[in-house]
């Protein structure tokens, strides 16, 4: 009887996406977010780079946004960093966990040590010089992660493809 649109993950992403810049921009386009009237596009573009955190700004984000303009650039700037934050979060926990099992140290001393890890940070609750052979080995990865960061490491190691088309080439003699 009726039909429902079935979205694949990544439709759903972009969609998101799309609203939250979107409804940053309406936000960002009411007059109690600017001290002076702003166009649409300058909102849009506003809008689109701070979910993007490029940090590229049409105008003097302090000069041209009020205060409740201001949050609206911060709240897109911290929804635009949330999947990095997750990717990050997902390695911290996963590696405490796999510690917890096979380390004999308190729960919070294996993640302080995890955390300081990941931020390359290097403080240390002294001990990683006890930790096994594994241990060592997860400590190592999770700060190589942490300095390459996920999505580079991703990219370094994800399968190329093929180009799908081929443009004609010729080699052709002169002299």
């Amino acid at each position: 009887m009726w039909k429902y649109k079935s979205w694949s993950p990544p439709q759903i992403i972009i969609l998101t996406f799309c609203a939250f810049i979107l409804f940053g921009t309406i936000l960002l386009k009411l007059p109690l977010a600017s001290t002076q009237s702003i166009s649409w596009i300058d909102a849009l573009f506003t809008a689109t780079t701070a979910m993007k955190v490029t940090g590229l700004a049409v105008d003097d984000t302090a000069g041209s946004f009020t205060y409740f303009g201001e949050m609206v650039i911060a709240g897109l700037i911290q929804v635009g960093g949330l999947a990095m934050t997750m990717h990050g979060m997902t390695l911290i926990v996963t590696a405490t966990f796999i510690l917890t099992i096979t380390e004999n140290q308190p729960f919070l001393v294996i993640l302080f040590e995890v955390i300081s890890a990941f931020g390359t940070v290097g403080l240390s609750m002294g001990i990683t010089g006890s930790l096994t052979i594994t241990g060592k080995v997860i400590i190592i990865i999770i700060m190589f992660l942490g300095k390459v960061g996920p999505l580079t490491l991703a990219f370094a190691i994800a399968k190329t493809t093929r180009a799908r088309i081929k443009y004609p080439s010729e080699d052709v003699m002169t002299g």
